[in-house]
């Protein structure tokens, strides 16, 4: 096992965007501490990632809409002094179907960078079909710029 870049900690670490970032994070060097519900699914995704790429990885199985669980791994973060970057993906699956037109001003109210959302919506709207919306966000926040990582810092 090479010197560690320091843990990155990935919470939401297995919706698709988590894992991603978790398997890119570990394969350039950083061990992980990896956090999600499941706990059954977290140690096998921290099986593979260790197999693959040799690096340590912790897996804290966590609800992130529960405060004392939140209260758990922000204490985590904050005492562990080998945490150099947090992942964090949150995401909110929405049940409701929406007419086009309710879709697509929900997308243009998020501001610009959501006009190809609003082209889809327009597209398949066409079709006389209802719209599904899924939000999601990442937050990425570092100690400082990560040389060779593709986050904007």
């Amino acid at each position: 096992m090479t010197a560690s870049r320091g843990t990155a900690v990935v919470s939401g670490a297995l919706s698709v965007i988590g894992a991603a970032y978790a398997d890119y994070l570990a394969a350039n060097g950083h061990d992980l501490i990896l956090i999600d519900r499941d706990r059954a699914s977290l140690n096998a995704f921290a099986e593979e990632l260790t197999t693959q790429t040799r690096r340590a990885v912790e897996v804290v199985a966590a609800d992130r809409r529960s405060p004392s669980d939140v209260a758990l791994i922000v204490e985590k973060i904050d005492q562990d002094a080998s945490v150099v970057l947090v992942v964090s993906v949150t995401d909110e699956g929405v049940d409701n179907a929406f007419s086009p037109a309710q879709a697509d001003s929900l997308i243009k109210s998020a501001g610009l960078e959501c006009e190809v959302s609003s082209a889809a919506v327009r597209k398949f709207a066409s079709s006389g079909g209802s719209a599904s919306l899924y939000r999601s966000a990442v937050v990425v926040t570092s100690a400082g710029r990560i040389n060779g990582s593709p986050f904007p810092f």
